[in-house]
């Protein structure tokens, strides 16, 4: 898709993707779960509020890499995390390092949300199997792009 954008064109897009508004209202879409942590609360919010308008998904909230570990080892399995490249306490790489070195939590999806542009750094995540790289201030349509590849990830993981 080219730029300038064309609201039309994207709305056509999505709804080849997922079908008509109506379609999607009437399909009933298993809940998934995405887990948003970001020490920042309109940061937070803001992405919360976007994966909410995604039919079928939920989110959970953690204040930062800290509160976000305790509950993935507390039985909190997402279908896909994003997570603030620096906060206090456990920053997002740290986080993800943690889940990678988990055999049992290895496989999660995880999409890293930063400011930094610094290329040494995003190809560190890479090595560490990012699903993602979103730079602040995000886009919600690559946000919205980036769970609906989790969707399809999943859906070709269970085929």
């Amino acid at each position: 898709m080219l730029k300038p954008f064309d609201r039309e064109k994207i709305r056509g897009l999505l709804d080849q993707l997922l079908g008509s508004p109506q379609a999607r209202q009437r399909r009933r879409l298993p809940t998934r779960t995405l887990l948003v942590a970001d020490d920042q609360e309109i940061e937070r919010s803001a992405l919360a509020a976007i994966v909410k308008s995604v039919p079928g998904w939920t989110v959970v909230e953690a204040n930062d890499g800290q509160e976000a570990w305790e509950r993935i080892i507390g039985g909190l399995r997402p279908q896909l995390a994003l997570f603030d490249l620096n906060m206090p306490r456990l920053g997002g790489r740290l986080l993800l390092q943690q889940i990678r070195d988990d055999p049992e939590l290895r496989g999660m999806r995880v999409v890293i949300v930063s400011a930094s542009h610094d290329r040494e750094q995003i190809l560190a995540l890479a090595r560490l199997q990012i699903a993602g790289y979103l730079l602040k201030p995000f886009d919600a349509l690559k946000v919205k792009q980036a769970i609906l590849q989790a969707e399809q990830a999943e859906g070709a993981a269970s085929a």
